[in-house]
């Protein structure tokens, strides 16, 4: 049976953008097939993409996707249109994905259970992610340095407007409080969004950067980076191992110094003994 005439190509193109690259380039060398559909430049113009996607640039429309990889995975909202029986069309937000069975109105959820006539237009993304912050926490930066405030940390410890939550704020007040000024304080600067970690972003809603080129040959340019890498990673293994040899030899020559020491201080109690039977033997010449 031939698979590949019941699988359509865009569903093996779309398995092939999620492999890593090795992964890409076995799955490559099992069959004629297989390197027809996913050894092309497009799908390795995507992979470089990816190699360089903390370079993209944010967008006002960029959608942020993912939180820290410290942190806890936000909450993804979605856009839907409902269809009642009258055809009017309403859009819909929701958290429920779209493989839930339910799909409920986010801003009201008892109101409306849609079960069916609703259509999935796409995600909006999630919320980036603020650590709690406690109220007797005196170092800010240790607060800064986790989130999606990670990558601004100096920025935002120099402008000074985080805070230790009060006593009389609950949580969600100061989260907006801070997502406020955070705001400001980008805008004030010229950036998009909140968050700056562009790899926390879908990144078909990015800009490429502008130092991007256009390879004709997207495969080469990868393989030459894993060669560098690769390369890169021996001369620091021969570096590690230059170094546990330096070391080790260190060690030696503290151990012989140590030894040489443990001699002169083994010579220096032999020749005091030498001086008091010296001085004994004269003592005894002198009483005579």
């Amino acid at each position: 049976m031939d698979y590949f005439k019941e699988i359509p190509e865009e569903i093996i193109t779309n398995i092939a953008k999620t492999l890593d690259q090795k992964t890409l380039c076995r799955l490559i060398m099992t069959s004629k097939d297989f390197k027809r559909i996913c050894d092309t430049n497009d799908i390795w113009k995507y992979h470089y993409y990816l190699t360089i996607q903390n370079k993209w640039k944010i967008t006002e429309n960029s959608i942020h996707v993912s939180s820290s990889q410290w942190g806890p995975n936000m909450p993804q909202l979605y856009l839907y249109e409902f269809y009642d029986e009258e055809s009017n069309v309403y859009k819909v937000k929701s958290y429920q994905k779209p493989s839930s069975n339910r799909i409920s109105n986010m801003e009201c959820p008892m109101m409306w259970d849609y079960r069916k006539n609703v259509k999935f237009i796409k995600c909006l993304g999630c919320e980036p992610y603020i650590p709690r912050m406690m109220r007797n926490s005196t170092n800010p930066l240790l607060f800064i340095n986790n989130g999606c405030l990670k990558c601004q940390a100096d920025m935002i410890y120099k402008e000074n407007f985080i805070y230790p939550r009060p006593a009389n704020m609950n949580y969600k007040e100061w989260e907006e409080d801070i997502k406020l000024k955070w705001k400001d304080f980008n805008e004030s600067h010229g950036l998009h969004q909140l968050c700056q970690d562009p790899t926390h972003y879908d990144i078909n809603t990015l800009d490429l950067p502008e130092s991007s080129k256009g390879f004709s040959n997207y495969k080469k340019v990868i393989v030459k980076k894993l060669y560098t890498k690769i390369k890169n990673s021996k001369n620091v293994d021969k570096l590690q191992n230059n170094k546990r040899v330096s070391l080790n030899k260190v060690q030696v020559l503290k151990n012989s110094i140590y030894c040489e020491k443990e001699h002169i201080k083994s010579l220096d109690d032999k020749i005091k003994k030498e001086i008091l039977k010296k001085k004994r033997i004269q003592d005894a010449i002198d009483s005579l």
